[in-house]
């Protein structure tokens, strides 16, 4: 039972020794001496008049989550492989990123990360999202497509094109890494970004393996079946840029989608 603080300051009053007060009610003298200090007003002048005692409520109130939101967490998992923030914006959830999270622990839909650095010598100078203001200046690079991952016979390689600014994405597969495969995937990206480009660079940055990192966390660990030919692989490929640029909403643009922040670029 919790004493009231009145009590334990009217017994200090009356006996003026913290043991006693703290032997007459069982608490500790940490406590009473607590007490006394928040209701001493002056030289051997103690108040009990604005005496409260803290909220013990907690800062963040997990709640639970209702069946038919489970479900729709599950299917829209199921549908886009995202992780529980990007989950919880896109359901409008009213529960917090760690509750989702575990709910998707327990389902077996997480799959363990691995962390990356920049490594040391790598140029950091280079275009960023801090030192970039407008759209148009892309990193480039490419990734190796094992065949334990596409579900192909042989390796392909991934080219992909990021805008700094927005993080729109445009992306291709071909079979070769080579110089003429450069040259087409640069005709490509030239013809679908929806913006003029104006600078391309390609050095490999920590922000490229992230990118890398979602297509192979979100895209090819969910292929359900091995595709006939690099085509129908493309095919794949190109719905999921499609939904990573329109509708899955990004960590480091406030939750809104790359289309949404290019439109934004456009009209300011």
């Amino acid at each position: 039972m919790r004493i009231s603080p009145r009590k334990l300051i009217f017994s200090f009053k009356e006996l003026g020794n913290v043991s006693q007060v703290a032997k007459r009610f069982g608490v500790s003298r940490m406590t009473v001496y607590r007490w006394v200090k928040r209701s001493k007003t002056g030289y051997e002048i103690f108040s009990t008049r604005n005496l409260k005692r803290k909220s013990t409520r907690p800062h963040l109130i997990h709640t639970k989550l209702l069946s038919r939101e489970r479900e729709k967490i599950v299917d829209l998992k199921k549908l886009t492989h995202l992780g529980a923030r990007k989950l919880r914006v896109l359901l409008r959830l009213n529960v917090s990123s760690s509750t989702i999270h575990r709910f998707l622990k327990r389902k077996n839909l997480t799959i363990k990360q691995k962390s990356f650095r920049r490594p040391l010598f790598q140029n950091g100078k280079a275009m960023r999202p801090r030192n970039t203001t407008g759209l148009g200046y892309l990193q480039i690079d490419t990734k190796h497509v094992t065949p334990e991952l596409s579900g192909l016979p042989f390796t392909v390689y991934e080219y992909a094109a990021i805008d700094i600014v927005s993080r729109y994405k445009v992306a291709v597969l071909l079979p070769e890494i080579d110089s003429e495969s450069a040259s087409l995937a640069l005709e490509f990206f030239l013809k679908w970004f929806p913006f003029k480009v104006l600078y391309v660079q390609t050095d490999n940055g920590l922000e490229y393996q992230r990118s890398f990192r979602t297509d192979q966390d979100e895209f090819y660990y969910w292929l359900e079946k091995e595709p006939e030919h690099i085509g129908e692989l493309n095919e794949w490929l190109q719905k999921f840029i499609n939904q990573y640029n329109t509708v899955r909403p990004h960590q480091a643009l406030n939750y809104i989608t790359p289309f949404e922040a290019v439109k934004m670029y456009q009209m300011s």
